[in-house]
C-alpha cells in the first residue's frame, strides 16, 4: 500500500519537521504570535465577536502562566487550573506530544550534565542520550504549552459568555487557529510527500471561511492596503545598500 511505501520517508519527515519546530526554540514564540493574530482574524465574525477580549494581552499571560504552572506541577491560579481541566476533558487541548513535568525534566537535564564528565565512555554515551531525550521532552512540552494559549483564552471567552456549551466551546477553540488533526483519508501520506501540507492547507482554508463575514473582510483589505503602503514606502526610501 502506499502508505508502507511512504514510512521510510514518512520517518524522516518527521523529523526534519521536528528540528523545524517542536525542536526549534525560534518557533515556540512567533508560533503564539501567529496563533493570537489568527485567532484574532477568525473571532471577528459577527457571531464570535464578542469573544475578543479573551485576547487581551493581559488576559493571555494570565492564561500562559496558568498554564504552564499546571504543567510544571505547581500550584496555578484556581481559575485557570479548573478551566484547563475543562477545556482538556472537552478535548479542546491541542498537544504536540503527551506533555510531562517540565520541572522534574529540567532538574534531570542538570543532574545528567553534572555527572556526564566523571563517567566511562560507554556509560557517558548511555547518558548523552538521556540527556537528549529529556532535552526533547522540554521542547514538546513547551510547545504544548505556547499552543494551547491561545485556544484555552477563546474556550475560557466563550464558555464565559453563556452562549457555548463545553463541546462547542472546545471545538471553537480547536480550530481557532490551525487544527492539526484535520487531514482526511490520505492527508498523511500527502503530508509525507509535500510537508507541512495540512498546516498550510487548514490555515488558508480557516482564513477563507472566516472572510464570510463582512467584518473580516474589511480587515483583511486594511492590512492589505497597509502592507501595500509599506511596500510603495520601501520603494520610495531604499536606504543605503
Amino acid at each position: 500500500t502506499l502508505k508502507h511505501i511512504l514510512k521510510p520517508l514518512a520517518f524522516c519527515q518527521r523529523w526534519f519537521a521536528m528540528s523545524k519546530t517542536t525542536l526549534n526554540p525560534d518557533f515556540i514564540i512567533p508560533n503564539l504570535i501567529r496563533d493570537i493574530g489568527t485567532a484574532g482574524i477568525n473571532l471577528n465574525t459577527e457571531e464570535t465577536a464578542n469573544l475578543m477580549k479573551g485576547l487581551r494581552p493581559k488576559e493571555l499571560a494570565r492564561i500562559g502562566k496558568g498554564i504552564w504552572k499546571v504543567e510544571r506541577g505547581k500550584k496555578a491560579d484556581p481559575e485557570i487550573a479548573a478551566v484547563y481541566e475543562q477545556f482538556r476533558k472537552a478535548g479542546g487541548k491541542m498537544a504536540f506530544a503527551q506533555m510531562i513535568n517540565l520541572d522534574q525534566q529540567i532538574r534531570d537535564i542538570e543532574s545528567y550534565s553534572k555527572k556526564i564528565s566523571s563517567l566511562r565512555k560507554t556509560a557517558k554515551k548511555a547518558a548523552q542520550l538521556k540527556l537528549v531525550k529529556s532535552t526533547i521532552n522540554v521542547m514538546q512540552s513547551a510547545n504544548t504549552a505556547a499552543e494551547n494559549t491561545t485556544r484555552l483564552a477563546v474556550f475560557k471567552a466563550a464558555m464565559d459568555s453563556g452562549k457555548f456549551t463545553e463541546q462547542k466551546a472546545a471545538i471553537l477553540a480547536r480550530n481557532i487557529t490551525v487544527n492539526f488533526t484535520k487531514k482526511g483519508e490520505l492527508g498523511s501520506e500527502i503530508n509525507t510527500l509535500w510537508l507541512f501540507y495540512s498546516a498550510s492547507l487548514n490555515g488558508s482554508l480557516r482564513i477563507l471561511q472566516a472572510t464570510k463575514s463582512k467584518r473580516v473582510r474589511k480587515m483583511l483589505g486594511g492590512v492589505m492596503a497597509l502592507g501595500a503602503t509599506e511596500n510603495i514606502l520601501n520603494q520610495m526610501f531604499p536606504g543605503d545598500e
